[in-house]
């Protein structure tokens, strides 16, 4: 029987980043992560046309916006996986 801590359910950007930050936080923890297509980001995450803005009205927008694009950088250096950053 298949054993986990913590179960994700989708594969696309947020169920990823989740699954990533409670491992990183708690490495001992098992997480597994489950979807219904056959690899990562196949749902809205490949449907989305995503792009990055860091010209907003708000400070706190454009703190969010800054730290966002920040971390995506981070997460491709660190892991070694091109995401066209």
């Amino acid at each position: 029987m298949l054993k986990t801590d913590v179960l994700v359910i989708g594969a696309g950007i947020l169920g990823l980043s989740s699954a990533y930050h409670v491992k990183r936080t708690n490495p001992d923890l098992r997480v597994l992560v489950i979807d219904q297509f056959s690899g990562p980001a196949q749902g809205n995450t490949a449907k989305c046309a995503g792009g990055y803005r860091d010209m907003l009205t708000t400070d706190a927008n454009n703190k969010l916006s800054v730290s966002t694009i920040k971390w995506f950088r981070e997460l491709q250096e660190n892991q070694g996986i091109n995401i066209g950053m």
